[in-house]
């Protein structure tokens, strides 16, 4: 597994959807919150990094480990557009 850190400027949305978390594993037993989709044309796509099944482990100093999928979504909405996410392969 590799972890690192993405830096993207979220100045037009994240640019991708996420599953999972503790309250709705995507994986059964598995509480962490992964990419699903990149959407076409957004900063997440243009920059790369970013693929379908990382798993997001922090933005912004906000962790998203055991974290309900809610939760972790509604906290990172008022994040700085140049939000720094920690990812796991």
């Amino acid at each position: 597994q590799k972890s690192g850190q993405v830096v993207l400027l979220f100045t037009d949305g994240y640019g991708f959807n996420v599953k999972g978390g503790r309250d709705k594993p995507f994986r059964e037993g598995d509480p962490f919150i992964y990419i699903t989709r990149l959407r076409h044309g957004a900063a997440a796509e243009r920059d790369g990094r970013l693929s379908p099944g990382d798993r997001i482990l922090e933005v912004s100093w906000f962790s998203f480990i055991q974290q309900a999928l809610i939760a972790s979504i509604s906290c990172t909405q008022g994040f700085d557009p140049s939000s720094k996410a920690h990812i796991m392969r």
